[in-house]
């Protein structure tokens, strides 16, 4: 998420695929980047604004929904902030009523369960049963787990992946392997995607 590329679909090297979301606003922007093997002519993105997307496509025959988000800093409107969310919240409903199984990754600038900020990003998991993947300590160790530091020296988690209840997180981190060019260091999550069980035929009858 974070990307600030203006062309909506790009075809990279080994046929991967960036889907983007950008307006005229330069300070947003947000992007989903699709390994080849899920690359299909129906892949199509949603954007709801500049600051989320979502982008529908199969796993094992599942369908799952990415969804990318870059929640506005404290230096935005309040307004700003809750039509993000809005536009979030818009974008969980459509696929829970698709029976999509959804992964939402983005900035969302704050703590989670500190001030007005952090317990609205917290809510918002809640309220759409999201597990927050790289959410605590308990899971994986702080050195681990941060996301940016700032100029203080100060490091926090403002970055998170929230994952869909019928999908299992197997780990989540923080990693350096992936040089964003930034201060930021990027996140993973690596997740188990168990195929449906096909439904037992039901026995035919016959009238007598």
């Amino acid at each position: 998420s974070e990307g600030r590329a203006k062309k909506q679909v790009r075809t990279l090297e080994g046929g991967r695929k960036l889907y983007t979301a950008l307006g005229e606003n330069l300070a947003a922007g947000v992007g989903i980047l699709l390994h080849a093997r899920h690359v299909r002519p129906n892949n199509k993105l949603r954007r709801f604004s500049d600051r989320v997307a979502a982008l529908g496509f199969k796993v094992h025959g599942c369908k799952l929904r990415a969804v990318a988000a870059y929640v506005p800093h404290a230096g935005y409107a309040d307004e700003l902030r809750e039509a993000t969310y809005d536009q979030l919240r818009a974008a969980l409903t459509q696929a829970r009523r698709a029976q999509l199984r959804t992964i939402v990754g983005g900035d969302f600038n704050t703590s989670l369960g500190v001030g007005r900020r952090g317990a609205l990003s917290h809510d918002f998991a809640a309220g759409h049963e999201l597990c927050i993947s790289n959410a605590g300590v308990q899971q994986q160790p702080w050195a681990d787990t941060w996301k940016f530091e700032s100029s203080m020296g100060v490091r926090r988690r403002i970055n998170y992946i929230f994952v869909g209840a019928r999908l299992d997180t197997v780990m989540a981190t923080a990693t350096n392997a992936l040089d964003l060019g930034s201060d930021r260091r990027a996140v993973r999550a690596k997740i188990r995607i168990t195929p449906r069980r096909p439904r037992a035929a039901r026995p035919k009858t016959s009238k007598l």
